[in-house]
């Protein structure tokens, strides 16, 4: 899991973000918090709207340059993850229950799972550049069994 803390909105960003910073990477990031309905109560008179029964939320981190923008690939910004929870009845009745801690806990989750996507895409486009060219790749011999 990633260390995260949070740290002050840079100066412009919006403010439907919170941003944080992964204190093992120093690299830093920003989370959209978004609040849905994720399921309504049944009621026989179907023109009847009901309050909704379970709320979810959907989480979704992207890193950031210095200005608090999502990163950009080919113009493209880079969102790392996007997560749907839902806070089920049996979670809210939990005497202990924390919404705010268990944010935190999806945001640093989030925040883990980008660091590793951003490293395994970094070593890839690596590779890729490696195979075409002249550096000879320094695989170990490697050999293929089929089972049946």
């Amino acid at each position: 899991m990633a260390h995260i803390e949070v740290i002050a909105k840079p100066r412009g960003a919006s403010e439907r973000y919170q941003f944080f910073r992964n204190k093992e990477t120093g690299r830093e990031w920003k989370a959209l918090l978004q609040l849905q309905t994720s399921r309504h109560s049944f009621i026989a008179e179907s023109d009847v709207d009901t309050a909704p029964a379970e709320l979810s939320v959907t989480v979704t981190v992207s890193p950031i340059d210095d200005v608090g923008k999502a990163l950009r690939e080919d113009d493209k910004p880079v969102v790392i993850d996007s997560l749907t929870h839902t806070f089920t009845t049996e979670e809210m009745l939990a005497p202990d229950f924390d919404p705010e801690a268990r944010i935190a806990a999806i945001v640093a989750e989030r925040i883990h799972i980008g660091e590793a996507r951003t490293k395994g895409n970094e070593k890839l486009k690596e590779l890729i550049g490696k195979w075409g060219g002249k550096a000879k790749l320094n695989l170990a011999p490697v050999s293929f069994e089929r089972k049946v």
